[in-house]
């Protein structure tokens, strides 16, 4: 299993099989699903988009609202809209512009 962690609203320091790790708010960092993972530290409260896969490692990027992707399979909104609510996961159609500001995880070569 393939596991990405994403901080949103605040940065924190994580320990993944004993060394150290500083991740910003939107930053993804990537271990293995199997890894030992402890949070140390957090900035202030927030919220963590975690993700996790078997087969093809997923590639996530963050995104700003109006952003298009022709190859994106889903998208996790992280800001209410008229379109979905604050973490909905959606299919993402090529045609639309993403609705809000969001992490969209794409899976190259599936």
């Amino acid at each position: 299993m393939h596991r990405t962690l994403v901080p949103w609203g605040g940065d924190i320091r994580l320990e993944i099989d004993g060394r150290t790790h500083d991740v910003r708010h939107g930053d993804a960092v990537r271990f293995s699903g199997q890894a030992q993972t402890h949070l140390v530290a957090l900035d202030r409260p927030c919220h963590a988009v975690n993700l996790l896969a078997s087969g093809s490692e997923p590639t996530l990027v963050t995104v700003a609202a109006g952003a298009r992707f022709d190859d994106a399979a889903i998208a996790l909104v992280t800001e209410a809209s008229d379109v979905a609510a604050r973490f909905d996961v959606i299919r993402l159609d090529p045609r639309e512009p993403l609705p809000s500001i969001g992490v969209v995880v794409r899976f190259d070569g599936d």
